[in-house]
């Protein structure tokens, strides 16, 4: 069984990005485990206090730990990552951590009301997936762009956005498998 960490990068009550990862775990090919964590009680990085991680921190990281591959829902502010995707990565690539997610395989998924998705976050994710030693899934990345219109209730409700996101799971998981 593969287990799956899901990051989400939004604290919105009703997050597009969290509904997507929700139709991820849902749709988790066989073998694969898919358990969504928003970080609302991870604290904010503190090289002051890293060397002995507060409880939020400290629970995040031991999910990374346990995790064998790390599956982002990667909104996009500004055109970049959201401040609590970066945080989180910030107590995940930390030595004083264990460094939990250098060399572990991860895939970026996305949603926007916007017609583009979330493409910009997810090249600036890359940027930062590579600085800390993350290997993050080279195939097509999933952008549910127009979301509103996909997204009712909280559900990924798409029919040719849950099937790509299917899809996408499926070779995620192939992948994984020739990594090892």
């Amino acid at each position: 069984m593969t287990k799956v960490l899901a990051i989400c990068g939004s604290l919105r009550d009703g997050s597009f990005n969290r509904a997507v990862l929700d139709a991820a775990a849902e749709l988790a090919p066989e073998g694969m485990e898919i358990e969504v964590f928003t970080p609302t009680d991870v604290e904010m990085f503190n090289e002051d206090i890293e060397n002995d991680p507060p409880g939020g921190a400290a629970a995040m990281i031991l999910k990374a730990k346990a995790a064998d591959a790390i599956l982002i829902g990667n909104p996009e502010y500004n055109h970049s990552l959201t401040g609590v995707l970066k945080n989180a990565l910030d107590w995940l690539s930390r030595p004083s951590a264990g460094q939990p997610l250098k060399d572990k395989p991860a895939m970026s998924v996305g949603a926007s009301p916007g017609p583009v998705g979330t493409a910009r976050a997810h090249a600036h994710l890359r940027v930062v997936a590579w600085t800390i030693g993350m290997r993050l899934w080279p195939g097509p990345e999933v952008l549910v762009n127009n979301c509103k219109d996909k997204i009712e209730d909280g559900k990924l409700t798409d029919e040719s956005s849950r099937k790509f996101l299917g899809k996408s799971l499926k070779a995620f998981a192939d992948w994984i498998d020739r990594l090892d």
